[in-house]
């Protein structure tokens, strides 16, 4: 008997997560569409809790969808990716990740399905999220800049720059919205850093080399990914780390090193430089700034020391030039930094934000 060709692995992560795995599994379970050529790929980093027991009894139910694979030892401590191996080890033509707090909306794999049959070769699909905050109960559609599905092709850097110009270019930096061509990641080695370069924030990493290697995507407007914000989760509960924003920084540098290794830093400069400016300054400035007190002062002018060394003529670039909310960082940027400068543009920033400005929400609010 011929066994059926894998089209979709859905990769899950699992860590003492024995409150949210039942939700997390039973929506891939549940999907409206057949899911006998889907792969549900499930890695734990060695749970302490009942998570490893749920994750086999799933098992026992569903033999030939779900697959199990077990770390010896804890990622942090090993400093590699378990996103990296989930993709190494997937059968599946196409992949998509989850985690395993977080859900997929029921008609996720059917309506996916209908836009990637019109392009197989197609590198990722961007999809819309939901935000859920688990504290409110209130759920938050994020919805993008594009109102259908649009497949974009990139024949060579001056499109890339364009599709920037017009916002298109990069997506989000989330993992978890889109769905990829195996092929092309493993072709392209678009990976999530590790080892000696592992930080915090590794969607960032893997986001910028994807936006800078893709040649076609496609981006559309339905919400499938469910995102839960609640207290206590490592990316929102700051208390777990007060400096963890500085690992956005960190990737940062660890994803212009790897262009400057890969050639593509010299291929396309500006467009580089427009991806380490969005990662390691527009929304760890304004974190810092406005709700960190005190004002981690000696972190922030480490950063602009970090930004200058780099990219010390960000102003000429033709990308960055465009963007609102990155001029007014550079006319920041421009200014002697000092304890004093810091503690006045604080306080000048949250009476603009107070005064109900929707310019001003947008660029600053939304950006923490």
């Amino acid at each position: 008997m011929e066994l059926k060709e894998i089209k979709f692995t859905i990769i899950v992560f699992s860590y003492n997560g024995e409150m949210f795995l039942h939700q997390c599994i039973d929506s891939l379970i549940n999907q409206t569409r057949d899911i006998s050529d889907v792969e549900i790929l499930i890695i734990d980093d060695t749970s302490k809790d009942s998570s490893i027991e749920i994750i086999k009894n799933y098992q026992k139910k569903y033999p030939k969808i779900i697959r199990l694979i077990l770390n010896d030892e804890w990622s942090r401590d090993t400093k590699k990716s378990n996103r990296n191996k989930g993709v190494l080890s997937a059968k599946g033509k196409y992949i998509l990740f989850c985690d395993q707090d977080d859900w997929y909306e029921e008609n996720t794999l059917e309506r996916l399905e209908s836009y990637i049959d019109q392009c197989p070769d197609i590198d990722y699909i961007e999809y819309n999220y939901i935000n859920n905050y688990e504290a409110t109960g209130v759920k938050e559609v994020k919805r993008g800049r594009v109102e259908d599905f649009h497949i974009y092709e990139i024949k060579n850097e001056t499109d890339r720059i364009d599709l920037a110009l017009e916002d298109i270019l990069p997506g989000a930096t989330f993992a978890w919205n889109k769905i990829y061509n195996r092929n092309f990641l493993i072709k392209n080695n678009i990976h999530h850093n590790e080892l000696s370069q592992y930080t915090g924030f590794s969607d960032n990493f893997f986001s910028g080399l994807l936006v800078t290697h893709c040649t076609k995507f496609g981006k559309l407007d339905e919400a499938f990914y469910n995102y839960r914000i609640y207290k206590g989760s490592y990316s929102h509960d700051t208390a777990v780390n007060s400096k963890v924003q500085l690992e956005r920084c960190k990737v940062a540098n660890v994803y212009l090193q790897e262009c400057k290794r890969r050639g593509t830093l010299k291929n396309n400069p500006e467009f580089i430089e427009y991806i380490y400016f969005r990662t390691y300054l527009l929304k760890t400035f304004w974190k810092f700034l406005l709700q960190y007190d005190p004002i981690p002062y000696e972190i922030l002018m480490l950063m602009k020391s970090t930004i200058c060394s780099q990219f010390c003529q960000y102003r000429k670039n033709v990308i960055m030039a465009t963007k609102q909310e990155l001029v007014l960082l550079f006319d920041i940027l421009d200014q002697n930094w000092t304890e004093k400068y810091l503690d006045t543009l604080k306080i000048d920033m949250k009476k603009k934000i107070e005064t109900d400005n929707k310019i001003l929400k947008h660029l600053y609010l939304n950006n923490i």
